[in-house]
């Protein structure tokens, strides 16, 4: 068992410092840039950022990870209440506390920006099948905590606006 994690250690490093196998290196996933060779340089070319505590599910810093990773990757609007990113911080604070599975009893809304299943299903449609939901590896389960908020981000940042939450 020792040797395996040993073995398992090193083959990470590898990985990481972008040493791998031509098999790993040839991987989109396991890719290294020279700018991202650091332990967690995949979490942010990625936007996972689940279970950094070890434990399944997301906490709040890992929601605030995902959202912070997809502002950078597709900049958002800013609104009064400041920066793109500060807004989105806001909107998801506000919506649900950045609980993955916040559900309104009262509506469909659900998930980190309380999305509605018509306005989900017709921003989900629209990305289904262009290359940027194949890149990310989307499914369409807004239950998921990274799909419902890449998808909200890119909605956002396509459109240039925060309309759906009062901005």
């Amino acid at each position: 068992m020792r040797l395996f994690r040993t073995f398992a250690a090193v083959l990470m490093t590898a990985v990481i410092m972008g040493l791998g196998t031509p098999a790993v290196q040839s991987h989109p996933v396991l890719q290294t840039s020279t700018a991202t060779r650091t332990s967690n340089g995949w979490r942010w070319d990625w936007c996972k950022f689940q279970s950094l505590d070890g434990k399944i599910g997301y906490t709040d810093y890992e929601v605030k990870q995902v959202i912070k990773c997809a502002v950078k990757h597709y900049p958002v609007p800013s609104t009064w209440v400041g920066s793109g990113l500060q807004t989105a911080l806001y909107i998801a604070n506000r919506e649900s506390g950045y609980e993955c599975h916040a559900d309104n009893p009262s509506s469909s809304a659900y998930g980190v920006f309380q999305v509605v299943q018509g306005t989900w299903d017709g921003w989900h449609s629209r990305i289904s099948s262009d290359w940027w939901h194949q890149k990310w590896s989307l499914n369409h389960d807004r239950g998921n905590c990274r799909v419902n908020v890449m998808v909200t981000i890119r909605e956002a940042h396509t459109t240039q606006s925060w309309r759906p939450w009062g901005f």
